[in-house]
């Protein structure tokens, strides 16, 4: 009995060419095909991890910041008579500070001031 090696390439509508010897797959095929599923997994895997690990991050940095935001208000709360006792106090300062230009701009008096005494 005489036996034949035959060899035939198939490509598929992909372009991915299969190889056949003697009506058995290649075996290179079949290992690269195996590897790149190892490894397809085990980067699945990773990126699993690292999703769940920024999702760890990502929940401690809200938690964090939540925290501090509430330390904000808190700190940030005042009472009605010490709002009223800034403003109060702004007012005062305001009118100690601007009290000559104020009565300038409503006609009161007029300041004269050093530059404009000399010119004169």
């Amino acid at each position: 009995m005489k036996q034949v090696c035959g060899l035939a390439v198939t490509v598929k509508a992909s372009g991915v060419s299969e190889a056949y010897y003697n009506g058995q797959r290649d075996r290179v095929v079949e290992a690269v095909k195996v590897e790149m599923a190892r490894q397809r997994a085990e980067l699945e895997e990773q990126l699993r991890i690292e999703r769940d690990r920024a999702d760890i991050k990502e929940a401690r940095l809200n938690h964090a910041l939540a925290e501090n935001l509430k330390r904000m208000h808190e700190r940030r709360r005042r009472s009605a008579l010490r709002r009223a006792l800034e403003n109060a106090w702004a007012m005062l300062w305001a009118m100690a500070h601007c009290w000559a230009e104020m009565g300038e701009t409503l006609g009161l008096w007029e300041i004269i001031r050093e530059d404009d005494a000399h010119d004169a």
